[in-house]
């Protein structure tokens, strides 16, 4: 689901299906990060660098370590499963 920014911006975090029971899209600890990475890519920034600043923004709002590092992890892993595979991201 979308949501927006003060400013109207609109951006979404993603969560894969399977994971909702874990991750929920609507979580407060991660919508910093999820603005920031979502910008970051619209800007033509590398996706290795979005993701490490959805990282450290994740960190900034206090998000419970464990479940940051898990998120992190698997957003990662996903990624390199989908280039070693020649997914297009």
């Amino acid at each position: 689901m979308a949501r927006k920014t003060a400013a109207g911006r609109e951006f979404e975090s993603s969560v894969p299906a399977g994971l909702h029971w874990l991750f929920s899209p609507d979580d407060p600890y991660f919508l910093k990060s999820a603005v920031i990475h979502d910008t970051l890519l619209e800007e033509g920034y590398r996706v290795a660098f979005a993701d490490s600043q959805w990282f450290e923004a994740a960190l900034s709002e206090h998000a419970p370590a464990l479940r940051t590092w898990a998120a992190y992890g698997a957003m990662r892993a996903r990624r390199f499963w989908k280039w070693a595979l020649h997914i297009p991201a």
